[in-house]
């Protein structure tokens, strides 16, 4: 199925190029899954030591005086850190998302 997917978007790059990008995004995916795993019993300085946290302080300052805080990112690298160094920096997370259109 992927690779079925790879050949209708990328018809110009040779099969075993898109098989090494379909590998490649399966090991990449598994190495997430496990950081995501470990993540899960780190102890808080350790995984704020995993992330550059400057400018967390005055979104704090600003929850502490009731005002509301809106961070737009990319689903890009590893935001499920993202996720885990703010919930371990005392900020309150909501996640929005969107349908991809078309579905399929």
């Amino acid at each position: 199925e992927v690779l079925d997917r790879l050949s209708w978007a990328m018809p110009e790059t040779p099969p075993p190029d898109r098989r090494r990008l379909v590998n490649a995004m399966y090991r990449h995916f598994g190495m997430t899954a496990m950081e995501v795993l470990r993540m899960a019993v780190k102890p808080t300085p350790e995984i704020l030591s995993l992330v550059d946290c400057a400018g967390v302080q005055p979104m704090c300052d600003g929850l502490a005086r009731g005002k509301g805080l809106l961070v737009i990112c990319a689903h890009l690298s590893n935001w499920e850190l993202l996720a885990a160094a703010s919930s371990a920096s005392g900020l309150p997370l909501g996640i929005t998302v969107k349908d991809l259109k078309p579905p399929a």
